[in-house]
C-alpha cells in the first residue's frame, strides 16, 4: 500500500533512463502523430463508428432478418423500422402471427402484382387522370398514382418533423401497406433520398441501446460501448470526450447525478445572485435590507429613509460613544448567521471558479497539444521519438479535467464532515502542485530544449517521462480515494493520512 503524501513529485533521477531510451517509437505522416486517437486509451472497452460503419450494421441487420424470416430486404426493413429496430421483436411478432404482423406493418400477405390486367387504362387515385402504362407509380398493393400525386405525398411524409416518414404508407385511406424503397428512391429527390438515408441511421442508433451519436455539435460519429466495459468515459474521433450514460463531459469522478445537480445549481439564476448578495453585502439590521460598504469601515450608515447606524463586523447598533475599534459581540446570532451565509457563498464561488478555470487551462493545453504535432514535431524534430512530448499534453489534458470536477466534488461534501473536507483539500492542494509541475516543465521544456534542439535534449526527455508517469500514478490514486468516497481514510487527533490498495 502507498500513500498519496509518498510519491516523489521532484525531478526524476537517471534510475529509468533505459527504459526511458527504450520506448517505441510512434511516428505517423512525417514525423506527425494521428489526431484521430489521440485521447483515448489502449484497449479501451468502446467502438467509434463512422456513418458508414453505421449503415454496414444496419444492413448487417436487415440481410439477417431477410435470412431467418425468408422475406425480401426490402420487407426485413419495414418490419425492422416498425418494431424499433429490434430483431427479437420482429421475430416474436413474425412466428406468433405472421399474417397480423403482415398487416401491422403495411405488408400484403400475397407478393404485390406490378402491372395487373388493364393497368394501360387506369386512373390515379389522387387526382383522377388517366393514365398510360408507363405513367402508373404503382405502391405496394397495386393501387396506381401518377408521378406527380405519388411524390407529393412522399414529400409531405417527409416532411414530418416527428420522423413518421421511415414507413410511407399508400395514399389510398383504405389501405395501409408500405411503399417499398425502390418505389421511393424512384420518385424522392436526391435530397429527400439523402435526408431519408441519415434519418434510418439517427433511428437505427437511437433505438440501440448499445450505440450513442457524440453529442458534439456537428459530430457524425456514434460510440458503441462494451456491456463489460469497466467506465462510461469515453472519447469519440473528434477529440470530443464525454460520459456515454449522460451524454455531458467527462467528469470522473463526480457522478452522473451530481452533474445535474451541479448543472442546476450553477445556471439557477437566483442562487448565483443571492451568493453574490452575500458575498458584496449585509443586511441592515433595522430594515433588513442588504447594504454595502464602500469604504471598508467598521461603522456604517444605512440608506434613506433607514439611516440606522451600525458595526458593519458585528451588526449590532452603533451607540453614541463607541469607539472604531470596540470588542464585538461574538455571539450575535445575526452576525453567526451571516458569516455562515458567507461560508457558503464563498464556497460556492471557490468552486465555480476551480471547475471553469481548469476548463479554460485545459483548452489551452489541447492546444498546445496540436501545436506540439503540428509545428514542434512536423518541423524541428521529425525523425526522432517525440511522443513522450504528446503523452505529456495528453496527461495535462486528462488532469485538468478531472481536477476540474473535483471542484464539483468538494462543493458537494456536507459540511459537518469536517475530517472529509480537511484531507480533500490536503489532497487537492498535492494534486495541483503535481500537475503544476508537469504543467510548467512542459512549457519550459518546449522552448528551451525542443525549439532550439539543445544538446540537454535527452536529459529532458528523461524528466519529462517520469514525470509524466508520476502525475498520472497520482491523479489515479486521488481519483481512486474520491471514488471510495474517502472512506479509507485513517483519521488521528488533527492529522489525515490515505492509503491505496
Amino acid at each position: 500500500m502507498e500513500s498519496l503524501y509518498d510519491q516523489d513529485v521532484s525531478n526524476p533521477s537517471d534510475e529509468e533512463d533505459a527504459d526511458a531510451d527504450a520506448e517505441v517509437v510512434v511516428v505517423v505522416n512525417d514525423g506527425i502523430p494521428s489526431s484521430i486517437d489521440e485521447l483515448r486509451p489502449e484497449n479501451s472497452n468502446y467502438n467509434v463508428l463512422s456513418e458508414a460503419d453505421i449503415r454496414q450494421r444496419m444492413e448487417d441487420v436487415i440481410t439477417g432478418l431477410s435470412t431467418v424470416l425468408s422475406v425480401s430486404k426490402d420487407e426485413a426493413g419495414i418490419l425492422l423500422r416498425h418494431y424499433k429496430w429490434s430483431f427479437t421483436a420482429v421475430t416474436e411478432a413474425w412466428f406468433l402471427d405472421t399474417i397480423k404482423t403482415r398487416k401491422r406493418v403495411g405488408l400484403s400477405e400475397n407478393p404485390p402484382v406490378q402491372f395487373p390486367a388493364g393497368a394501360g387504362d387506369s386512373a390515379c387515385g389522387i387526382c383522377s387522370q388517366r393514365l398510360s402504362l408507363d405513367g402508373i407509380m404503382w405502391a405496394n398493393c397495386a393501387h396506381s398514382f401518377c408521378g406527380n400525386c405519388l411524390a407529393t405525398h412522399i414529400g409531405t411524409q417527409f416532411s414530418n418533423p416527428a420522423g413518421g416518414f421511415l414507413t410511407i404508407r399508400c395514399p389510398d385511406r383504405s389501405c395501409g401497406a408500405a411503399l417499398s424503397q425502390e418505389v421511393i428512391d424512384k420518385i424522392a429527390t436526391e435530397e429527400q433520398r439523402e435526408n431519408f438515408s441519415r434519418m434510418l441511421l439517427r433511428s437505427f442508433v437511437e433505438h440501440n441501446k448499445g450505440i450513442k451519436w457524440c453529442p458534439r455539435e456537428g459530430c457524425k460519429y456514434a460510440i458503441e460501448l462494451s456491456a463489460s466495459a469497466s467506465t462510461p468515459d469515453v472519447t469519440c474521433l473528434c477529440s470530443h470526450s464525454f460520459c456515454w450514460n449522460c451524454l455531458n463531459e467527462y467528469h470522473h469522478p463526480v457522478t452522473c447525478d451530481t452533474v445535474a445537480m451541479w448543472m442546476c445549481t450553477i445556471f439557477d439564476p437566483e442562487i448565483s445572485t443571492r451568493n453574490m448578495i452575500v458575498m458584496s453585502t449585509k443586511p441592515c439590521p433595522n430594515c433588513k435590507r442588504p447594504i454595502e460598504n464602500p469604504g471598508d469601515e467598521s461603522r456604517v450608515i444605512c440608506i434613506a429613509p433607514c439611516y440606522f447606524v451600525f458595526c458593519w463586523e458585528c451588526l449590532e447598533a452603533w451607540d453614541i460613544g463607541m469607539s472604531f475599534d470596540h470588542t464585538c459581540n461574538p455571539h450575535n446570532g445575526l452576525s453567526k448567521q451571516i458569516q455562515k451565509q458567507r461560508e457558503s457563498a464563498s464556497k460556492y464561488f471557490q468552486c465555480y471558479n476551480g471547475w471553469e478555470d481548469n476548463d479554460i487551462l485545459k483548452t489551452s493545453a489541447l492546444f498546445d497539444l496540436e501545436t506540439a504535432k503540428r509545428e514542434h514535431i512536423g518541423k524541428n524534430l521529425a525523425k526522432v521519438d517525440l511522443n513522450f512530448l504528446v503523452e505529456a499534453w495528453k496527461q495535462i489534458v486528462k488532469c485538468r479535467q478531472i481536477l476540474r470536477w473535483t471542484y464539483v466534488y468538494k462543493y458537494f461534501i456536507p459540511e459537518n464532515e469536517e475530517k472529509k473536507i480537511q484531507l480533500f483539500d490536503i489532497l487537492l492542494g498535492q494534486a495541483i502542485d503535481t500537475l503544476e509541475k508537469l504543467h510548467s516543465s512542459t512549457e519550459r521544456g518546449v522552448c528551451r530544449f525542443i525549439l532550439t534542439n539543445s544538446e540537454d535534449y535527452n536529459g529532458y526527455r528523461r524528466q519529462l517521462v517520469k514525470l509524466t508517469a508520476v502525475t498520472g500514478n497520482y491523479f489515479q490514486n486521488f481519483v481512486k480515494a474520491l471514488d471510495n468516497d474517502l472512506y479509507e481514510v485513517n483519521c488521528k487527533s488533527d492529522t489525515a493520512s490515505i492509503k491505496i490498495e
